[in-house]
């Protein structure tokens, strides 16, 4: 489990800031010691490694020499701790698609709007109830760009981003209401991702400021590129890949960018990795927690985490539909 704390600087000419927590109220008179601290000018810090379903205090403080200016103090419960990849099993919820070349799958932040990136279209559907894939009906289309299997949004909803699997580039568009792709008022221009192959799949990171892009036909492997701005892909640089086996077609992060589980086209298995530093690819290693879908979906080419990772959503073309997992 992760937090990030964000906050302005009020201060000038101090040497850096001291981090403080407790699973009690915090005193500024009687502060244990700081978790940790960073230097002047900077104005965030992730926290790291607290258990699941607990609230945290905190409180900052900007240091000069042995004074200190301290904080309000703000306070964070962390989510449920998600299901380990083979805790789950079907719910028997499933929604059919009319796209048989469907790629990878997304959903709204609350959970009422349902994506299905397809070869030339993508499909927005409407949802009565947060995830339940067995009310959706179709709200949109959009044409997408040509053999844009995979995309993803930003987490505003404001910008939607297509992976263009011939060009290996990335196209964004922008909305002019979250989450509605009937509201797009226009876009960037196109931009490659240096030293990709052949592109499948994108996810963001939670700020931006990342970019995932699996390449399945060079390296078969999940790229990270850091932007310089973000959602500027004209800025991406390469900053660490994860090499894959098999055939693999798309991945998705979730957990804070702490986890991500591969799908593997050859034998419809799911592989779960675990990054001990939030969105960090490099810090990636196997869980050992892997799960076989091929009773559901023999080709998985969406896959998607929601409601704090306790449901899973497979889709894929045998059979044409959306399959639901949820934590057995």
């Amino acid at each position: 489990m992760s937090v990030r704390l964000t906050w302005t600087n009020n201060s000038s000419g101090h040497d850096g800031t001291r981090i403080y927590r407790d699973a009690a109220p915090l005193e500024p008179e009687a502060l244990p010691m700081p978790i940790g601290e960073v230097a002047a000018g900077v104005e965030e810090y992730i926290d790291t490694g607290m258990a699941a379903s607990t609230t945290y205090y905190y409180r900052a403080a900007a240091y000069r020499g042995g004074e200190e200016s301290v904080s309000e103090e703000i306070s964070a419960t962390t989510e449920e701790e998600p299901a380990e990849i083979d805790e789950m099993s079907p719910s028997g919820s499933t929604f059919a698609h009319p796209d048989p070349y469907n790629g990878t799958i997304a959903f709204s932040s609350d959970g009422l709007q349902l994506y299905v990136f397809g070869k030339n279209l993508l499909r927005q559907y409407e949802l009565s109830a947060p995830w339940d894939i067995t009310t959706a009906s179709q709200r949109a289309t959009v044409e997408s760009p040509y053999l844009a299997y995979g995309g993803c949004f930003s987490s505003d909803g404001l910008s939607l981003l297509f992976a263009e699997t011939g060009l290996s580039a990335v196209k964004k568009y922008n909305l002019a209401s979250a989450w509605d792709v009937s509201s797009i008022t226009g876009s960037d221009a196109k931009e490659d991702l240096p030293g990709m192959g052949r592109l499948r799949h994108i996810e963001l990171s939670d700020d931006g400021s990342k970019l995932y892009a699996l390449d399945y036909n060079g390296t078969n492997s999940v790229v990270e590129y850091d932007l310089a701005s973000p959602l500027d892909f004209g800025t991406a640089t390469k900053s660490s890949s994860l090499p894959l086996t098999g055939d693999p077609r798309v991945f998705a992060i979730y957990d804070g960018g702490t986890r991500l589980v591969t799908a593997n086209k050859e034998n419809s298995v799911l592989t779960e990795w675990v990054m001990s530093t939030p969105w960090d690819l490099s810090t990636a290693t196997e869980s050992g927690a892997s799960l076989d879908v091929k009773a559901v979906q023999d080709d998985v080419y969406g896959l998607v985490f929601v409601d704090s990772g306790q449901r899973m959503f497979v889709s894929g073309y045998t059979p044409a539909e959306i399959a639901e997992y949820t934590r057995a």
